[in-house]
């Protein structure tokens, strides 16, 4: 019986295959990363789309009124089921008055009730007797958390808490520069923005805040601004709702878009500003997060893929303006989207 010799690889034949592989992960690599920020940004327009039909039902329950950006009803006679209740959350050191929130607690009040249910029935473990913290609030840093990652093992996170469609598929990489790890920094409009404990969460949808709903301060009304937005740029009223009747090209008015500082983007330039340098917030609050692109959801329900911009010039032109040319055949319109100024004519 003769005997079979086998022949060891030599080196050069192992380096030969080893190259091999590494000129192949090299090419595939790029592809599979850009597969899968196809998919999230493909789920985050998905859900983009479900808080436009959500909108939808909201404005048909409410004489066609656009669903405000924040709110605040204290005051009114009946403040509705929304927010009628103080509620600390989880990422600010005080109390949210009853009567005061955003677009998603509307949204959150009135579509997701079983994670409502589900967020009244957990208990505070220092202190038993204490309701949880989100009985009518939108989700933030603690419902968010991977139950691998979170804060407080055990406590908050909220079952599929990656499929809820009031935040984006893909997650926070980027925080503001100034915050800490301190979980009681809070997102925007609550405190300054996403802290350090929001990466890995998933990444914000923030409402134009030209929708706003607020008492005017000069009648008393308690100011609740955004912090470093330009006051001057707004064309927004304090105390008054919009409806769709009133506004011009919904197709072009920009209601949500990719943020990584929280459920609000102010109505004014520093938002969009992604070159500045500002020394609290850093530049722009918009992210870019499926490289390069941004998504932006619009009035009439359609959602768009945004190619990056440095400013707000860029998408909106002088239309946004506080002073435009009174000529408007004289206007640069940039890409032609509307942002700060949403009134045909105004």
């Amino acid at each position: 019986m003769s005997s079979i010799r086998r022949r060891a690889f030599t080196i050069v034949e192992l380096l030969t295959v080893m190259a091999v592989i590494a000129i192949l992960s090299a090419i595939l690599l790029p592809v599979l990363g850009g597969a899968l920020r196809s998919g999230q940004q493909a789920e985050s327009l998905n859900r983009m789309r479900q808080v436009a039909q959500w909108m939808q039902l909201y404005a048909q329950d409410s004489n066609n009124v656009v669903l405000p950006s924040r709110f605040d009803y204290r005051g009114q006679r009946f403040a509705g089921k929304v927010a009628s209740v103080p509620n600390a959350r989880y990422s600010d050191p005080s109390a949210v008055p009853a009567g005061r929130g955003t677009w998603a607690d509307i949204l959150w009040v009135r579509n997701c009730q079983a994670e409502v249910d589900y967020v009244a029935s957990r208990r505070d473990p220092a202190d038993p007797s204490d309701p949880q913290l989100f009985r009518v609030r939108a989700p933030d840093s603690m419902v968010w958390n991977d139950p691998s990652d979170a804060l407080t093992p055990g406590f908050g996170t909220l079952p599929d808490w990656d499929k809820n469609p009031l935040r984006s598929k893909s997650t926070d990489v980027k925080t503001s520069a100034n915050l800490t790890s301190d979980p009681v920094e809070a997102p925007v409009p609550y405190g300054n923005g996403g802290g350090i404990q929001d990466i890995g969460s998933p990444g914000f949808f923030a409402a134009n805040d030209w929708f706003r709903w607020l008492p005017d301060p000069d009648d008393g009304g308690e100011a609740w601004a955004i912090s470093d937005a330009v006051t001057a740029e707004s064309h927004q009223e304090w105390k008054r709702y919009w409806t769709f009747s009133q506004l011009g090209n919904t197709s072009k008015s920009m209601y949500l878009v990719d943020s990584w500082r929280g459920e609000v983007i102010p109505d004014s330039s520093v938002a969009f500003d992604m070159l500045g340098s500002n020394a609290s917030s850093g530049p722009g609050h918009v992210d870019f997060r499926y490289e390069p692109t941004c998504l932006m959801l619009f009035l009439d329900g359609h959602g768009e893929s945004i190619a990056p911009f440095n400013n707000i010039e860029e998408l909106e032109g002088v239309r946004g303006q506080p002073n435009p040319p009174s000529n408007p055949d004289d206007w640069d319109l940039g890409r032609g989207l509307w942002i700060r100024r949403l009134v045909q004519g105004y």
